[in-house]
Protein backbone atom coordinates (compact mmCIF):
# COMPACT_ATOMS: atom_id res chain seq x y z
CA UNK A 1 0.00 0.00 0.00
CA UNK A 2 1.05 3.62 -0.47
CA UNK A 3 0.43 6.23 2.20
CA UNK A 4 0.13 9.77 0.89
CA UNK A 5 0.59 12.51 3.47
CA UNK A 6 -0.85 15.95 2.71
CA UNK A 7 0.14 18.95 4.78
CA UNK A 8 -0.09 22.67 4.29
CA UNK A 9 1.13 23.90 7.69
CA UNK A 10 4.09 21.44 7.64
CA UNK A 11 3.28 20.09 11.11
CA UNK A 12 -0.06 18.29 10.78
CA UNK A 13 -1.34 15.61 8.45
CA UNK A 14 -4.42 16.66 6.51
CA UNK A 15 -5.30 13.34 4.89
CA UNK A 16 -3.84 9.97 3.99
CA UNK A 17 -4.61 8.00 0.84
CA UNK A 18 -4.06 4.26 1.16
CA UNK A 19 -3.59 2.36 -2.11
CA UNK A 20 -3.49 -1.45 -2.24
CA UNK A 21 -2.01 -3.24 -5.26
CA UNK A 22 -2.37 -6.70 -6.73
CA UNK A 23 0.71 -8.89 -7.23
CA UNK A 24 0.85 -7.75 -10.88
CA UNK A 25 1.16 -4.12 -9.77
CA UNK A 26 -2.39 -3.07 -10.65
CA UNK A 27 -4.46 -1.09 -8.17
CA UNK A 28 -7.13 -3.04 -6.33
CA UNK A 29 -8.33 -0.54 -3.72
CA UNK A 30 -7.98 3.13 -2.76
CA UNK A 31 -9.14 4.61 0.52
CA UNK A 32 -8.82 8.15 1.93
CA UNK A 33 -8.72 8.98 5.63
CA UNK A 34 -8.81 12.52 7.01
CA UNK A 35 -6.79 13.29 10.12
CA UNK A 36 -7.23 15.48 13.18
CA UNK A 37 -4.22 16.17 15.40
CA UNK A 38 -2.29 13.64 13.29
CA UNK A 39 -4.76 10.85 14.09
CA UNK A 40 -7.35 9.15 11.92
CA UNK A 41 -10.67 10.99 12.21
CA UNK A 42 -13.01 9.96 9.38
CA UNK A 43 -12.99 8.41 5.92
CA UNK A 44 -14.66 9.64 2.76
CA UNK A 45 -15.04 6.08 1.46
CA UNK A 46 -13.08 3.83 -0.84
CA UNK A 47 -12.78 2.68 -4.46
CA UNK A 48 -12.53 -0.84 -5.92
CA UNK A 49 -10.86 -1.44 -9.32
CA UNK A 50 -12.08 -4.17 -11.72
CA UNK A 51 -10.09 -5.49 -14.71
CA UNK A 52 -10.96 -7.67 -17.69
CA UNK A 53 -9.13 -10.84 -18.76
CA UNK A 54 -6.63 -8.75 -20.75
CA UNK A 55 -5.71 -6.76 -17.66
CA UNK A 56 -7.43 -3.56 -18.81
CA UNK A 57 -9.23 -1.47 -16.22
CA UNK A 58 -12.94 -1.67 -17.08
CA UNK A 59 -14.65 -0.34 -13.98
CA UNK A 60 -13.99 1.68 -10.84
CA UNK A 61 -16.67 1.54 -8.15
CA UNK A 62 -16.67 4.27 -5.51
CA UNK A 63 -18.27 3.43 -2.16
CA UNK A 64 -19.21 5.59 0.79
CA UNK A 65 -17.98 4.86 4.30
CA UNK A 66 -21.24 2.92 4.76
CA UNK A 67 -20.44 0.63 1.78
CA UNK A 68 -23.09 2.10 -0.53
CA UNK A 69 -22.20 2.77 -4.18
CA UNK A 70 -21.78 6.49 -4.83
CA UNK A 71 -20.64 6.33 -8.42
CA UNK A 72 -19.31 3.97 -11.07
CA UNK A 73 -16.65 4.84 -13.65
CA UNK A 74 -16.69 2.65 -16.79
CA UNK A 75 -13.74 2.46 -19.21
CA UNK A 76 -14.37 1.57 -22.87
CA UNK A 77 -11.61 0.49 -25.30
CA UNK A 78 -11.24 0.08 -29.05
CA UNK A 79 -9.74 -2.97 -30.76
CA UNK A 80 -6.23 -1.58 -30.18
CA UNK A 81 -6.82 -1.32 -26.40
CA UNK A 82 -7.00 2.48 -26.58
CA UNK A 83 -9.22 3.90 -23.83
CA UNK A 84 -11.60 5.83 -26.10
CA UNK A 85 -14.35 6.59 -23.56
CA UNK A 86 -14.67 7.09 -19.81
CA UNK A 87 -18.21 7.21 -18.42
CA UNK A 88 -18.53 8.52 -14.87
CA UNK A 89 -21.98 7.98 -13.35
CA UNK A 90 -22.69 9.66 -10.01
CA UNK A 91 -25.59 8.15 -8.10
CA UNK A 92 -25.80 11.03 -5.64
CA UNK A 93 -26.31 13.99 -7.95
CA UNK A 94 -25.75 17.47 -6.58
CA UNK A 95 -29.11 18.49 -8.02
CA UNK A 96 -31.37 15.61 -7.03
CA UNK A 97 -30.76 12.40 -5.12
CA UNK A 98 -33.03 10.42 -7.44
CA UNK A 99 -31.26 11.29 -10.70
CA UNK A 100 -28.01 9.81 -11.96
CA UNK A 101 -25.58 12.45 -13.21
CA UNK A 102 -23.33 11.20 -16.02
CA UNK A 103 -19.94 12.57 -17.02
CA UNK A 104 -18.32 11.20 -20.18
CA UNK A 105 -14.84 11.76 -21.61
CA UNK A 106 -14.06 10.80 -25.23
CA UNK A 107 -10.37 10.39 -26.16
CA UNK A 108 -8.68 10.67 -29.57
CA UNK A 109 -5.23 9.16 -30.19
CA UNK A 110 -2.34 9.75 -32.58
CA UNK A 111 -0.35 7.01 -34.34
CA UNK A 112 1.90 6.70 -31.27
CA UNK A 113 -1.17 5.88 -29.13
CA UNK A 114 -0.92 9.19 -27.28
CA UNK A 115 -4.08 11.08 -26.36
CA UNK A 116 -4.23 14.24 -28.47
CA UNK A 117 -7.79 15.35 -27.67
CA UNK A 118 -10.25 14.73 -24.85
CA UNK A 119 -13.82 15.98 -25.11
CA UNK A 120 -15.86 15.91 -21.91
CA UNK A 121 -19.64 15.94 -21.59
CA UNK A 122 -21.90 16.43 -18.58
CA UNK A 123 -25.34 14.82 -18.94
CA UNK A 124 -24.96 14.87 -22.72
CA UNK A 125 -23.87 18.52 -23.00
CA UNK A 126 -20.37 19.66 -23.96
CA UNK A 127 -18.46 20.61 -20.83
CA UNK A 128 -14.89 21.24 -22.03
CA UNK A 129 -12.17 20.16 -24.45
CA UNK A 130 -8.52 19.35 -23.84
CA UNK A 131 -5.86 19.43 -26.57
CA UNK A 132 -2.45 17.84 -25.99
CA UNK A 133 0.71 19.02 -27.76
CA UNK A 134 3.98 17.08 -27.51
CA UNK A 135 7.56 18.38 -27.61
CA UNK A 136 9.70 15.25 -27.62
CA UNK A 137 12.98 17.19 -27.65
CA UNK A 138 12.15 18.96 -24.37
CA UNK A 139 10.17 16.02 -22.93
CA UNK A 140 7.26 18.42 -22.46
CA UNK A 141 3.52 17.94 -22.90
CA UNK A 142 1.26 20.99 -23.12
CA UNK A 143 -2.44 20.69 -22.32
CA UNK A 144 -4.77 23.40 -23.64
CA UNK A 145 -8.17 23.46 -21.96
CA UNK A 146 -11.12 25.08 -23.75
CA UNK A 147 -14.51 25.93 -22.26
CA UNK A 148 -16.46 25.08 -25.42
CA UNK A 149 -16.10 24.00 -29.06
CA UNK A 150 -14.37 27.23 -30.09
CA UNK A 151 -10.58 27.58 -30.00
CA UNK A 152 -11.11 31.15 -28.77
CA UNK A 153 -12.39 29.79 -25.44
CA UNK A 154 -8.96 28.84 -24.08
CA UNK A 155 -9.27 28.72 -20.28
CA UNK A 156 -5.98 27.31 -19.00
CA UNK A 157 -2.56 25.97 -20.00
CA UNK A 158 -0.81 23.08 -18.26
CA UNK A 159 2.77 22.08 -19.05
CA UNK A 160 4.16 18.75 -17.85
CA UNK A 161 7.90 18.05 -18.03
CA UNK A 162 9.19 14.49 -17.85
CA UNK A 163 12.76 13.27 -17.63
CA UNK A 164 14.95 10.24 -17.18
CA UNK A 165 15.75 9.59 -13.53
CA UNK A 166 19.50 8.86 -13.24
CA UNK A 167 19.14 5.48 -11.51
CA UNK A 168 16.22 4.28 -13.59
CA UNK A 169 16.08 5.80 -17.08
CA UNK A 170 12.90 4.01 -18.20
CA UNK A 171 10.04 4.71 -18.05
CA UNK A 172 10.11 8.48 -17.90
CA UNK A 173 9.00 10.18 -14.70
CA UNK A 174 7.09 13.43 -14.24
CA UNK A 175 9.50 16.06 -12.92
CA UNK A 176 7.48 19.27 -12.99
CA UNK A 177 3.98 20.48 -13.79
CA UNK A 178 3.02 24.12 -14.39
CA UNK A 179 -0.59 25.36 -14.53
CA UNK A 180 -1.92 28.81 -15.36
CA UNK A 181 -5.42 30.19 -15.95
CA UNK A 182 -5.65 32.65 -18.82
CA UNK A 183 -5.76 36.29 -17.64
CA UNK A 184 -4.88 35.21 -14.10
CA UNK A 185 -2.10 36.96 -12.20
CA UNK A 186 -0.95 33.80 -10.41
CA UNK A 187 0.23 30.36 -11.44
CA UNK A 188 0.62 26.96 -9.81
CA UNK A 189 3.66 24.69 -10.01
CA UNK A 190 4.31 21.13 -8.81
CA UNK A 191 7.77 19.61 -8.30
CA UNK A 192 8.06 15.78 -8.22
CA UNK A 193 10.84 14.19 -6.15
CA UNK A 194 11.87 10.51 -6.15
CA UNK A 195 13.70 8.25 -3.71
CA UNK A 196 16.75 6.08 -4.47
CA UNK A 197 14.46 3.29 -5.71
CA UNK A 198 12.92 5.77 -8.18
CA UNK A 199 9.55 5.70 -6.42
CA UNK A 200 7.73 9.01 -6.01
CA UNK A 201 8.59 10.32 -2.54
CA UNK A 202 7.26 13.87 -2.49
CA UNK A 203 5.29 16.44 -4.49
CA UNK A 204 5.85 20.10 -3.63
CA UNK A 205 3.14 22.64 -4.49
CA UNK A 206 4.01 26.24 -5.28
CA UNK A 207 1.89 29.34 -5.80
CA UNK A 208 4.20 31.48 -7.85
CA UNK A 209 7.55 30.96 -6.09
CA UNK A 210 6.01 30.36 -2.65
CA UNK A 211 5.79 26.82 -1.29
CA UNK A 212 2.12 26.33 -0.37
CA UNK A 213 2.07 22.64 0.57
CA UNK A 214 3.39 19.20 -0.17
CA UNK A 215 2.42 15.54 -0.43
CA UNK A 216 4.71 12.78 0.90
CA UNK A 217 4.57 9.14 -0.15
CA UNK A 218 5.42 6.16 2.06
CA UNK A 219 5.59 2.55 0.87
CA UNK A 220 4.91 -0.79 2.52
CA UNK A 221 5.94 -4.04 0.85
CA UNK A 222 4.21 -7.40 1.29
Amino acid sequence: SITNYCSWDYSKISSVNFTTYQENGKKSKEETWFYKDNKKSWTSGYAIFIYNESGLLVKKNNYSSKDTVEKTVTYIYDNSSNNIEIIDSSFNSLFTASKISTHKAVNQFDTLKRIIMTTEYSNGELLLRRKFLFNDIMDKTTELRYDNASDTSLWSITETITGNIKQFPYPQKILERFWKVINSTSDTREIYLYNKDCFLSKIEFYSGVTLSGYTKFDYEYY
